[in-house]
């Protein structure tokens, strides 16, 4: 008998762990928040975060803050939404980078598709700190090149520094096409 209430006991306790709250509650209070909608800053406000989202966003004393929240004064300081860049070539080694930008939405245009979509897949499951991420799949410029590079055509900066010669921008002139001459050859 006094070996089943002991084992009641421990597996009450082994399950006692199951059942605490994992629930994650921060409350950003005396904030400026410009919420991008176009009106006025909205001063001291609270913006309470549930699991990672918004769930609400009050003025000081016009909101409760439930208890286990987590509470931050940051009077003074202002917030804003989260920035999207749209024109990236996101690195793993910047994937942290961004968040600390505010960049909290990225989309890739173009990368090795393995890696790229491996990255993407790293960041947007949390698996490594980074803003969300689209990505756009493979470059579709082709190979080689449609439109060949114009050559930058500068006096030398200091004595004895290259320049571009008219050799060579005859070269690129001639393999330019009378469609894309307008784009890689002006002069």
């Amino acid at each position: 008998m006094k070996y089943i209430a002991l084992l009641l006991l421990l597996l009450a306790i082994a399950g006692c762990g199951r059942f605490k709250s994992t629930e994650s509650v921060i409350a950003l209070e005396g904030v400026t928040l410009i919420d991008g909608s176009g009106g006025a800053p909205k001063e001291d406000a609270v913006i309470i975060i549930r699991n990672g989202h918004i769930e609400s966003v009050a003025r000081v004393n016009e909101i409760v803050i439930p208890k286990n929240a987590v509470r931050m004064n940051l009077a003074g300081k202002t917030v804003i939404p989260g920035l999207i860049d749209s024109h990236a070539h996101v690195e793993r080694w910047a994937a942290q980078r961004y968040i600390a930008w505010g960049v909290t939405t990225v989309r890739d245009l173009h990368g090795d598709m393995d890696s790229i979509l491996a990255l993407r897949n790293d960041m947007n499951l949390g698996s490594i700190l980074g803003p969300r991420m689209f990505t756009a799949g493979a470059m579709i410029d082709g190979i080689p090149r449609p439109i060949p590079m114009r050559p930058v055509s500068r006096a030398p900066s200091r004595p004895g520094a290259p320049s571009t010669s008219t050799s060579s921008r005859a070269s690129i002139t001639s393999r330019c096409t009378p469609r894309s001459r307008r784009h890689c050859c002006a002069r």
